[in-house]
Parts: C-alpha cells; structure tokens; sequence
C-alpha cells in the first residue's frame, strides 16, 4: 500500500532534451537508488523496467476533500478499508477482499487517479443520485442516457476535465467517499526501461558512491 513500500528516490541530475518552444518537453533524469533497501532482492539489469509512482498533488487532493465537505480532523484518520474482490488500492495486489488500514489522504493521494482518466457514466450516475439540485440532477442523468449518448461523448472528449473540476461543477453532490472511489481508476505507475546498469553507473559525491539509474 504506497507510499510504504514505494522507494523514494532522489532526483541527483535532470536536463531538458527538447529545444526552447518544443509542444512537449522532454527530460534526462538520474534517479539516486544509493540506498535502495537490499533485502528487497531487485535486480537491476539493462533492459529491464522499474515503474515510478506520481503521488496526486497535495493541493488538488485537498480540492476534492474540500468539494466532498470532508472535515479536516478526519482527513488523516486512520479508517478501515474493506474491498469485496479485486487488486484495488494498488495494482500490485491479489485479486480478493481485503481489509487494510489507511486514511482518506492517503487513498486519494497514491491510490486514486483523480486527473488522467476522463469521467465515466458510473461516476455520473453516483453524482445524479446525489444530486439535491434539479438542474444538476437533470444533466448527469442526461449525460448517462441513451438520447445523452453524443453529449456524453463529446464530454468525454472534449477540454479535459478532472476529478476535482467534475465535482465543483456539482457541488450539490454531497456523495459518500466510497461511492466515489468505487467509480475512479487505481493510480498507476509509469514503467520506464532501465538503460544503465546502476551498480556500474554511479558518481562521486560527498565522499560517497551514489548509484543512479537513467
């Protein structure tokens, strides 16, 4: 369950490859894997792939605690989270029912994609049904029928819209969090192939040997 068994890695260099004014930048980065625990038994090899993990901005999970009127005392509470089946919260686990303690921070931070995947008629259906305005009501449930179907594509398609946008754009939505989690996707990670070996490649800093990977 990330963050605890997600190594955080130092960035020790980074460099832009991409000239001034690219339409997509692109960057060299040398992670420090110095004191990457042992007994994890990994095996770093040319060709191989490590996946790196993003954690949610702070600000835009704090935006989605605010907009489900979460109060602040409860945000890093410790709660139980039981799953019927499934991998969920990670994609490292088992597919079967679990209980795990966590806190709501934590789902929403390393577990919850809340900005790439774009919404889904599960999640405009738990907003409709939540919904105490009419106006709200009448448009998530268009967007989730048949007759919506070209608006729900377009919505879909269109400027992209995140978690937190969505739910400030319903904000008499007042649904349950597990609702909510129930329709997002899991965080995943970005797997990169390893294009040096890290206990060849190092550099001498601070009187010490560091390990980096490219």
């Amino acid at each position: 369950h990330p963050p605890y068994h997600v190594y955080p890695a130092r960035i020790h260099t980074s460099r832009e490859l991409t000239k001034v004014g690219a339409e997509k930048r692109t960057y060299h980065f040398d992670l420090d894997i110095t004191d990457y625990p042992v007994e994890d038994g990994t095996d770093f090899k040319v060709g191989g792939a490590i996946g790196v993990m993003a954690p949610n901005c702070d600000i835009v999970v704090d935006d989605v605690l605010d907009a489900l009127m979460v109060p602040r005392f409860q945000r890093d509470k410790p709660v139980l989270l039981v799953t019927s089946k499934g991998r969920w919260p990670t994609v490292w686990c088992d597919d079967q029912p679990r209980e795990l303690v966590t806190t709501r921070r934590d789902l929403l931070t390393w577990c919850t994609d809340l900005q790439y995947y774009p919404p889904t008629k599960p999640l405009l259906r738990v907003l409709a049904e939540h919904a105490s305005e009419e106006n709200e009501k009448k448009i998530l449930t268009f967007l989730c029928s048949a007759e919506g179907q070209g608006a729900f594509c377009d919505f879909r398609t269109g400027p992209h819209m995140t978690i937190s946008q969505l739910l400030n754009a319903f904000p008499s939505s007042q649904h349950p969090l597990d609702e909510l989690l129930s329709c997002l996707q899991p965080l995943m990670p970005r797997f990169y192939s390893l294009s040096n070996d890290p206990h060849e490649s190092y550099q001498m800093r601070d009187q010490k040997q560091h390990r980096l990977i490219e």
